[in-house]
């Protein structure tokens, strides 16, 4: 039983049904929702008991006054926001900055209420099927819209984004598109938006990336990593039409990327290096990701050729750990994990030595470059109920998710069998020096001997076994040979061992 229908003097029926059946919106189909809503109204609507004067709910009713009373706008079930908001905005002769706050505050205010979501944020001058294949049916319905700048370049991205479609695809298009709407193609890039900075105009397109933007203008101007990233998230709260207007996936700049090819014609993958990255770790992960250590010249040359584009602050790679996500100021920040030379950091203090674990090392240096003016992120000390008890905590947010997920990359590690990953096991990257080797497993089987932690101390041993002997290292280290999606290597004795991976 879904409750009572109330419906009062100055209600029009349809809308106190519509909002009665709100609970059932979310649970049913469309069709079992429509279905309900038409037999309601068929018993309600009756001289005896109502009035109806419309049978299509309104979603949104509200005076709108800019200088004077303009009028009510009045969104009803079926309707594109943009398209009624646009109506009102002409009838009033309203400016485009108006208009677009209009539209903001109507589909947030939908989106809230009833879970509308606005699809657009202008009315549709022109529309034309696509297909991929013309004896397939249309894989949708490109939409150019009124007063925007981008126009087909525009709404061709949106479409490709929709249906994910390679940018290729896209591009092929754009003569079409542009033929049949007869619109005007000045650009092969989509402009999404124009930044207006120091009373220059700074163009974003819809392939950018906005953190790689501002990267560009800061740092052609000499501004502070604060103050790019300050200027980053007043750019990514923007919104139309209830929705963020630019597509802010990250908070760092990429500083370098190398799309690797394995043939002319088939890439292997991309070399991307980000802020706050060590460009040498990313080329080590990147080999390591591809199979390619023992792949000449490109085990030889990516180094070379990363270190050229972005400073190396070393040539000896360490393994990233695991990469953690955080959110700051509305910015989506990536926080890698590095094995480090040692697990303590020590240093003198006023005659005493102060140690610290590499993670909280890790956390306070990214706490103050990154998040300064979050108190909670590297242990500040808060007052707890302040008005009662006085009690002061230490609120340590980024330390105690970075031990966190350095626990389950440790549990995820030590799961896998004898075989896997050997050298992660050691804390090593392939090219370990024999001393290297012995260094580590010594240290390791302190944390993990035969008594404490048995089933870790086997495949730490397992590990040893393999890497401390040359041969074996050998064999363990030749790329795979691919065998139906499955990994190959040759063994000492001439066969060869098939397994699902490394």
């Amino acid at each position: 039983m879904l409750g009572t229908l109330e419906i009062y003097d100055n209600q029009e029926p349809v809308d106190a049904i519509f909002a009665f059946l709100q609970p059932m919106r979310t649970s049913s189909s469309t069709v079992a929702f429509e279905f309900m809503l038409r037999q309601l109204l068929q018993v309600v609507c009756q001289p005896a008991i109502a009035t109806c004067t419309r049978t299509i709910p309104r979603l949104f009713h509200h005076p709108i006054v800019v200088a004077d009373p303009v009028g009510p706008l009045q969104v009803f079930e079926g309707d594109e926001p943009a398209d009624r908001v646009f109506e009102l905005a002409n009838r009033f002769n309203l400016s485009s900055v108006v208009r677009d706050q209009i539209l903001n505050t109507v589909c947030v205010d939908i989106k809230a209420a009833i879970n509308v979501t606005c699809t657009r944020f202008a009315p549709v001058v022109f529309q034309i099927p696509i297909t991929k294949n013309a004896s397939e049916p249309p894989v949708g319905m490109l939409q150019i819209l009124q007063g925007s700048s981008m126009l087909s370049h525009y709404a061709i991205f949106r479409f490709g984004h929709e249906h994910d479609l390679s940018p290729e695809a896209q591009a092929s298009m754009l003569p079409g598109v542009c033929e049949a709407s007869q619109l005007p193609c000045t650009r092969t890039r989509s402009l999404r938006h124009i930044a207006v900075r120091d009373q220059l105009g700074i163009p974003f397109f819809a392939d950018d990336e906005p953190a790689d933007v501002v990267y560009w203008y800061g740092t052609s101007r000499n501004w502070t990593l604060m103050e790019r990233k300050q200027w980053l998230a007043e750019l990514c709260q923007i919104q139309r039409a209830g929705e963020p207007l630019l597509n802010c996936t990250r908070a760092e700049a990429r500083l370098f990327h190398l799309p690797v090819m394995e043939t002319a014609d088939k890439e292997i993958g991309t070399l991307e290096v980000l802020e706050d990255q060590e460009p040498i770790d990313q080329v080590y992960a990147f080999l390591e990701k591809h199979d390619l250590f023992q792949t000449a010249p490109v085990n030889e040359s990516l180094a070379n050729i990363t270190c050229q584009h972005v400073p190396c602050t070393r040539l000896r790679p360490r393994r990233i750990l695991f990469t953690m996500q955080a959110t700051y100021l509305g910015l989506k920040h990536s926080i890698q994990l590095v094995q480090p030379e040692e697990d303590w950091v020590c240093a003198e203090s006023f005659g005493s030595k102060k140690c610290q674990h590499y993670v909280q090392v890790k956390c306070i240096e990214y706490c103050a470059k990154h998040m300064p003016s979050w108190a909670e992120c590297e242990g500040t000390f808060v007052l707890k109920n302040a008005s009662v008890d006085r009690a002061c905590v230490p609120l340590d947010v980024m330390g105690n998710a970075l031990r966190q997920h350095l626990t389950y990359y440790e549990e995820d590690l030590w799961k896998k069998p004898n075989g896997k990953d050997l050298y992660a096991k050691l804390g090593l990257v392939k090219g370990a020096t024999s001393d290297e080797i012995e260094a580590a497993y010594h240290a390791l089987v302190l944390r993990f001997n035969n008594e404490t932690e048995p089933q870790k101390y086997e495949k730490l041993r397992a590990a040893y076994d393999t890497l401390h002997d040359p041969v074996k290292k050998y064999y363990y280290d030749l790329p795979c040979l691919k065998f139906f999606g499955l990994c190959g290597k040759r063994q000492a004795d001439g066969g060869i061992s098939i397994s699902m991976d490394n």
